[in-house]
């Protein structure tokens, strides 16, 4: 696996683990606590759809119950997801179930993607838009996804085809990225300055620690137009990246380890792991 991912919101932990590719790379959600044995149940009895096709605003994604972590798609829907969107932004680390307002959650959005970044690349690192997961967004089939009590599934179309997966505890959570063969090189986004679409994060930090560790901030408006908080988060990853960089008002920066973003200021790291090498 390849990163792992803890976040604080407020009083909130979320953390993952890593990635991989036919090779595989994945994603661990930090700050478990267990509770006491449960009653025998069907997990696969939950039907996590419901709600998603019209407007319950509700998520597909992982979560548990009274959970801190809710790891779920994040698409054109203020409210996160709808069943109908056509691509997939990110998957984002906090949601609300059924709510009527529009600030609803999706901080610290993170996809999984191929290609090259640099000047002129896939991922142009002097052009600041190319890093705004509207336009980097994956599509998606509905074939073969899965949403149950406390598990998500889903295949991304674009980028040679990945494989996501996630499953979530009250205080952790963990992510599986699984790409196609072909591609040498597979990448990780983490953009810490977009949300759900009308979500707006007022300021945000990103930090690469070493060669396995992306940490950092964001402060969003509340629920409903309540207060400002902030979603304090890190990641680690089970093997080193070998590249990486940060993003933000001027474009990308290859090899930086620090970045700070305004009110709706692009803002984000990205993490290159090889994808020849098999996941242990």
């Amino acid at each position: 696996m390849l990163p792992v991912a803890a976040f604080h919101r407020a009083s909130s932990r979320f953390s993952s683990t890593p990635l991989w590719r036919r090779a595989a790379v994945g994603l661990c959600l930090l700050g478990v606590a267990m509770s006491g044995p449960l009653a025998a149940q069907d997990p696969a009895q939950v039907n996590t759809f419901i709600g998603s096709k019209d407007d319950g605003n509700t998520y597909p994604g992982a979560s548990a119950p009274f959970g801190l972590i809710q790891v779920s798609p994040i698409g054109a829907h203020y409210a996160g997801w709808r069943y109908d969107d056509p691509s997939i932004r990110g998957f984002g680390h906090s949601f609300l179930s059924g709510a009527g307002c529009w600030e609803q959650g999706g901080q610290v959005s993170i996809l999984p993607v191929t290609g090259s970044i640099g000047p002129g690349g896939d991922f142009d690192t002097k052009d600041a838009k190319a890093f705004d997961q509207k336009r980097y967004a994956a599509r998606y089939t509905h074939d073969g996804e899965v949403g149950q009590a406390g598990y998500y599934k889903v295949r991304l179309t674009d980028y040679g085809g990945i494989d996501a997966k996630a499953s979530a505890l009250t205080r952790a959570a963990t992510e599986r990225y699984t790409f196609a063969p072909g591609p040498d090189t597979g990448h990780v986004l983490v953009n810490v300055a977009q949300a759900n679409d009308r979500h707006v994060v007022i300021g945000s930090q990103v930090q690469i620690v070493g060669d396995r560790v992306v940490e950092g901030k964001l402060t969003t408006q509340s629920f409903c137009g309540g207060h400002e908080y902030t979603t304090w988060f890190r990641l680690e990853f089970d093997r080193p990246f070998t590249a990486h960089g940060v993003w933000g008002e001027e474009g990308g920066v290859p090899g930086a380890r620090h970045s700070m973003g305004g009110e709706l200021k692009p803002n984000g790291a990205w993490l290159s792991f090889p994808l020849g090498v098999q996941s242990r």
